[in-house]
């Protein structure tokens, strides 16, 4: 044994070689013993659903420029008003928990200076509405370092145009608002087939800021019947049913990645993309990666991590893929490895974990939102009186009163003193009669009119 260890000291770049080259061997080996099929594998070409990056990126297909709304977007966030320089008015930067105090003269002085200031980003924003598609310049061929600079704009753009829906109604353009809004709403849903779990969860972030606003501007101020029915069609596109499931699907497919794509592996362990120069402190972390991720292969590890993160993925997308409130009722996931060797699953799957149920809040703020126009639609045709009951709504303001994603059950009408509101039951799950939500006991899920 001492004669071995001396011939290890004197020769260790012969015994790294040859080390190496044994854990090769049996990594190779042992992926010749593999089967030749994997069924969850199978299972996601079966579905139709990508498994390498390139098939991801053709996944989300590309979109002719003249067509292309996510051309204007670029152009509007490269100026000056998307730059970390320029702040928002405060009106425009509180529409979220503005509540619904009218505007000042003031305040409407400093924002028609504001949109003067930049009309350019507004009339971009307004030109994409006549778009078809949208599919912003994206490479999923880089997995995990794909850049993604388009998201943190977005929601400043429904914020802006949120805020000059709120400034043109103040002035008694309402028809203009309803265009305002319309525009917010293609905004919000430009990401709306991007195969990402974090545009999957920034767009629901977009049409809170425009259900704020909307809720605000339609408590101080009377639309018409036409525009209430054009931001009603607006909100019927909010609702993606399989965009979380499409999210998850991209995810995994990133995921795998890491597994089947050395490039990708590679990468994930020196940080970046771009070649790794010999000899460099890159080029010596790939290379102690690579004998890092044989060690997993031979161990058997790698490939129980490979199966959990696909299992637990897949899992995921098929609940996300079932409709309120069986999507509830299904439960959370599991996402915790069983053993702290699965390093990649542990790295990968938390952030994943809540999203199969994440949305459940959104479909209710949208349901109820929706609802509520048709009851402001109803009111204009008929005395300024409310419905007895929702159903009066259909066929003509609702072709069916929608569903609370919390309980299956219709969404509610309250009347109020002074208005009304419509609600969902919550996360909570019982009828607390409309109570709006409390931080430290979440009730229902309100949208009010008060006027």
């Amino acid at each position: 044994m001492r004669k071995v260890w001396n011939l290890v000291q004197r020769h260790p770049i012969v015994t790294f070689t040859l080390t190496a080259g044994c854990l090769i061997g049996l990594v190779l080996t042992m992926r010749a013993l593999e089967p030749s099929t994997d069924p969850r594998l199978t299972a996601i070409r079966a579905a139709g659903q990508p498994m390498t990056l390139a098939e991801l990126n053709a996944w989300y297909p590309e979109v002719a420029e003249t067509d292309n709304a996510a051309v204007l977007y670029a152009q509007a966030f490269t100026l000056s008003v998307f730059g970390s320089q320029v702040e928002l008015p405060e009106t425009i930067a509180e529409i979220p928990t503005a509540g619904f105090a009218p505007l000042t003269e003031e305040s409407r002085a400093k924002l028609r200076s504001f949109f003067e200031e930049h009309s350019e980003a507004m009339d971009l924003l307004y030109a994409a509405t006549n778009r078809a598609g949208c599919r912003f310049a994206l490479d999923f061929t880089q997995g995990q370092f794909m850049l993604l600079p388009h998201l943190s704009q977005l929601k400043k753009a429904c914020l802006m145009l949120a805020g000059a829906a709120l400034l043109h109604a103040s002035e008694g353009n309402t028809h203009q608002a309803a265009n305002d809004f319309a525009a917010a709403a293609r905004v919000a849903n430009s990401v709306a087939g991007e195969p990402l779990l974090i545009s999957q969860l920034v767009r629901p972030g977009c049409w809170s800021v425009i259900l704020k606003g909307l809720e605000s501007t339609l408590s101080l101020f009377q639309f018409s019947e036409e525009d209430l029915e054009l931001i009603q069609s607006s909100l019927a596109q909010a609702e993606i049913p399989d965009g979380i499931a499409r999210g998850l699907a991209g995810e995994r497919t990133m995921g795998l990645a890491i597994f089947i794509d050395p490039r990708i592996q590679n990468s994930f362990f020196t940080g970046g993309t771009g070649a790794t120069p010999p000899g460099s402190q890159r080029s010596l972390s790939s290379l102690g990666s690579r004998f890092g991720i044989s060690v997993l292969k031979v161990s058997g590890l790698f490939r129980q991590d490979r199966d959990f993160f696909l299992d637990a993925t897949s899992n995921m997308i098929a609940v996300a893929q079932m409709p309120f409130p069986d999507r509830l009722n299904a439960g959370q996931v599991s996402t915790v490895p069983p053993s702290r060797l699965l390093i990649f699953s542990r790295m990968l799957l938390p952030a994943l974990s809540r999203a199969v149920t994440r949305d459940a809040d959104f479909c209710a703020r949208v349901r109820t939102a929706q609802t509520a126009l048709a009851v402001e639609r109803y009111r204009q045709t008929h005395d300024d009186r409310l419905p007895e009951r929702l159903e009066a709504l259909m066929p003509q303001y609702l072709p069916q009163v929608p569903v609370d994603p919390y309980n299956g059950q219709p969404v509610r009408l309250k009347r109020l003193a002074r208005g009304f509101l419509i609600y969902s039951v919550g996360v909570n799950g019982v009828d607390d009669g409309g109570t709006v939500e409390d931080p430290k006991a979440p009730k229902d899920t309100v949208f009010k009119i008060d006027r």
